[in-house]
């Protein structure tokens, strides 16, 4: 098992953590994060609000941890190297590297996803993969990537006994789909890491 800290500056932090409602935002994150990783320049003391960390090992996650909250999703790529050269790698073998997220975060943020004809959605898609042939099998993998995301939270303000502990876990994020599990007392990032880790002992309700 490897395992890669990464501390974040207040900025990050707010992105990082900015509320998540669709599989589109947590695709943005992921790349992002990617491109912290790959070019990481740690901040200095007076600037680390938070960290995160890649655990890479037979289900591979990112852990991001902030004072309030901790969440998590799953790591889709092959990693090597070190903090300083880490190369990251789809199943397409294709090497993750600052202009392929790049790329899927054009393609997000040209608004794509939100066309109504196929054709609105497609065309733009072909014009870039005559540019780069590989685009199109990342897209399809993050597209299909199982996220696996789930939060721990400790919120205060809107405690409402059993029906919203203070103290939770929130898994999956769309409000179709989202349910809370209490928690007694408050966990820290350790413990949330080893409920997700299926190489140590399960814990029980």
């Amino acid at each position: 098992m490897k395992n890669f800290t990464f501390k974040i500056s207040k900025d990050q932090l707010d992105w990082i953590f900015k509320p998540v409602r669709e599989k589109l935002h947590v695709i943005k994150v992921l790349m992002r994060v990617i491109k912290i990783m790959l070019t990481y320049q740690e901040p200095t003391e007076a600037q680390v609000a938070g960290h995160f960390n890649l655990t890479v090992n037979s289900m591979s996650r990112l852990i991001f941890v902030s004072k309030e909250k901790i969440y998590s999703i799953n790591f889709p790529f092959r990693v090597t190297g070190n903090i300083g050269s880490l190369k990251f790698y789809s199943n397409h073998h294709q090497d993750i590297n600052s202009k392929a997220t790049s790329n899927i975060l054009a393609l997000i943020d040209d608004g794509i996803f939100i066309e109504q004809h196929v054709l609105d959605f497609a065309m733009p898609l072909a014009d870039r993969f005559d540019i780069d042939n590989d685009l199109w099998a990342l897209l399809r993998e993050l597209l299909l990537w199982e996220d696996g995301y789930i939060r721990y939270d400790d919120d205060p303000d809107n405690e409402d006994g059993d029906v919203h502990p203070r103290y939770h876990l929130d898994v999956f994020y769309s409000s179709a789909a989202t349910f809370k599990l209490g928690l007694r007392q408050a966990i820290e990032h350790v413990t949330f890491a080893d409920i997700l880790d299926v190489n140590t002992n399960c814990q029980y309700l």
